[in-house]
């Protein structure tokens, strides 16, 4: 029996590959809206054929042929490989010839620096600019020189993880003047406490978008003259998040925090290390890590203080890497001992213990009433 476009079958398939056809241009769109896109229109999105095929088999196989991963968008297949980790990027290359240019990307500039850039996971998604070596135990930290002619690969390689939303992760150290230019317009930099003033000064000036800055206490110090510029020089600067986890710094350096635009999140050493009062000056403070908090006969009463200080600011996450003991000690009964405390004391005044993220030991999120 023949097979008719007007039978229930036939009516049936072209209904699902409708429904599916809507579906996948309403996807296709919310992608495009994320990119400042201009909708595509039925009309320009047409995967289904113009008339029903005849013979339930021809309509399977038209379906396998115009649903192909390689059909889809520019924007959607390079939004998808924006979650692809280290590990994966270099199987999806060689699995999809679109994607052929960032491994190409990749490997012209592992064969520049084949002694920095062994692993994929160097490179994709945060390029790893290597200028830490570690030497008895300690971190130092040497100036990578590249030379002029190898500054466009970088820039090239720059411009791939640009294309998907990625950044390049920097320490200042590096020799950050000679090729700032060639890196991408979104940096997370890690720079000593010593050359701070200096290298602010290079990050204003080259404007780059800096999503995280950690500032590293070292050996040496500023003088008066460096620690104001610097302090000037960071009130003006648009952060995403700041760490000063390194050591305690001086108290000018944490008057500046209200200053800073846009600071979203803020990770400290310890719990104290900064006064609340300071804290909810920041108009865009969301959340605050801290790198331990001690169970103590004061934790009370500093607890009561720093909630109180910051309950009218904007600050809704709290998070603790490391719960310790009385004395410092991270045993498996005392610890445990020093979170229920711990929890106690933040449950009785508003905020509440969220799940372990696998990072942090405690975090405990405001709910507003």
């Amino acid at each position: 029996m023949t097979c008719t476009s007007h039978c229930s079958c036939c009516q049936s398939h072209l209904h699902r590959l409708r429904s599916v056809n809507v579906a996948m241009l309403e996807e296709i769109n919310f992608y495009r809206k994320l990119l400042r896109l201009d909708p595509m229109s039925p009309d320009a999105f047409s995967p289904l054929p113009s008339q029903l095929t005849t013979t339930p088999s021809v309509v399977s196989n038209t379906v396998l042929r115009t649903a192909r991963f390689e059909s889809m968008p520019p924007e959607i297949l390079d939004r998808i490989a924006s979650f692809v980790d280290g590990d994966s990027i270099v199987q999806l290359c060689h699995s999809m010839p679109y994607f052929k240019y960032i491994s190409k990307a990749m490997l012209d500039l592992a064969n520049v620096f084949p002694e920095d850039f062994d692993q994929p996971e160097d490179l994709w998604p945060t390029f790893h600019m290597p200028s830490v070596v570690l030497i008895a135990n300690l971190l130092w930290w040497e100036k990578m020189v590249i030379p002029t002619r190898h500054l466009y690969t970088l820039g090239m390689y720059s411009r791939t993880i640009e294309r998907h939303g990625s950044y390049a992760s920097v320490h200042c150290a590096v020799g950050l003047d000679d090729v700032l230019g060639a890196l991408p317009d979104t940096l997370h930099i890690s720079c000593p406490y010593e050359t701070l003033d200096k290298s602010l000064y290079t990050l204003a000036t080259a404007k780059k978008r800096i999503l995280y800055l950690d500032i590293l206490k070292g050996p040496a110090d500023l003088d008066q003259a460096a620690l104001s510029s610097a302090v000037t020089r960071l009130s003006r600067l648009p952060l995403n998040a700041l760490s000063l986890k390194g050591a305690t710094l001086p108290t000018e350096m944490y008057e500046a925090l209200p200053n800073i635009i846009g600071l979203y999140c803020l990770q400290l050493e310890s719990f104290g290390q900064c006064g609340g009062r300071i804290l909810s000056r920041c108009a865009n403070l969301n959340t605050v890590e801290f790198e331990h908090i001690e169970l103590s006969p004061k934790l009370e009463e500093m607890v009561h203080e720093f909630i109180a200080s910051i309950r009218t600011s904007t600050i809704r996450k709290l998070s603790f890497v490391n719960a310790l003991s009385s004395g410092g000690g991270s045993g498996g009964s005392g610890r445990d001992m020093a979170r229920i405390e711990i929890t106690s004391m933040f449950g009785r005044r508003g905020w509440h213990r969220e799940s372990s993220n696998g990072v942090s030991d405690l975090t405990f999120v405001y709910l507003q009433p």
